[in-house]
């Protein structure tokens, strides 16, 4: 009886064993399935952290405007303005008028809008279409604060009158410039002005001349004309177009 019993438990460990074995090695062939299947979390973190190289290009900024050179300020250009036919006349007698323009002993003014809000629209009009030109007068030296593609310009210059608009406000102190502020018209707009005053003064002298400049629909006039001290009811487009 005792000889049984010991058998009985001896055949059981060896079961035990056998189906440990088994067990290990069926454990062993999932786990070299899985392996095989999945890619180890260290080589999917090398691919995952695999990046193009990065150039980093250095920015070389500008140095600041010499307040005593021309400056040449990064602006929308503009095209050269596109005036309307003018009045059939002898370019020799224009000539001789639109000299008179720059002349000592004339009597001329022509003025803004006096309300705030068309006096800007109008300045603005005139930069961005007509190719006004804004400069500093500081003795006979010039400093212009804004470039256009217009460089003929008129050698009438306009003392800045009526207020500086914003644009001009911001230029002068963006560049801190002493001086008297001027603007500078393309020469075509002031030829032809002098187109109509040699129509309409018919071999006269010209010795008075009051105007406003009004801006319709894309186009310069000069209205509330007095010419030698007589109204004309007429208004003169100086510029037309589209910018």
């Amino acid at each position: 009886m005792l000889l049984y019993s010991v058998n009985r438990q001896l055949a059981g460990k060896i079961l035990r064993s056998i189906l440990a074995v088994v067990f290990m090695s069926w454990l062993a062939m999932i786990l070299i399935k899985y392996n095989q299947l999945s890619p180890p979390k260290k080589l999917e973190m090398v691919v995952q952290q695999s990046e193009p190289h990065i150039l980093l290009e250095p920015l070389v900024l500008p140095p600041p405007p010499n307040p005593s050179q021309s400056i040449k300020v990064a602006t929308k250009q503009t095209a050269q303005p596109k005036v309307a036919a003018a009045p059939a006349k002898n370019a020799q007698t224009v000539e001789l008028l639109y000299q008179q323009l720059t002349g000592e002993g004339l009597d001329m003014q022509i003025a803004w809008p006096e309300n705030t809000k068309e006096r800007e629209g109008a300045i603005q009009f005139m930069y961005q279409c007509v190719g006004l030109q804004f400069a500093v007068l500081n003795g006979n030296q010039i400093t212009k604060l804004n470039r256009t593609k217009v460089t003929n310009y008129s050698d009438w210059i306009r003392v800045a009158q009526g207020g500086l608009s914003k644009k001009e406000r911001h230029l002068i102190n963006a560049y801190a410039v002493k001086g008297k502020a001027i603007r500078l018209f393309p020469r075509l707009i002031d030829w032809r002005l002098a187109q109509y005053l040699t129509v309409a003064l018919r071999g006269k002298t010209l010795t008075h001349f009051r105007a406003n400049y009004q801006i319709k629909n894309q186009q310069l006039f000069l209205g509330n004309i007095w010419l030698n001290k007589q109204a004309i009811t007429d208004s003169w487009m100086l510029y037309h177009g589209q910018c």
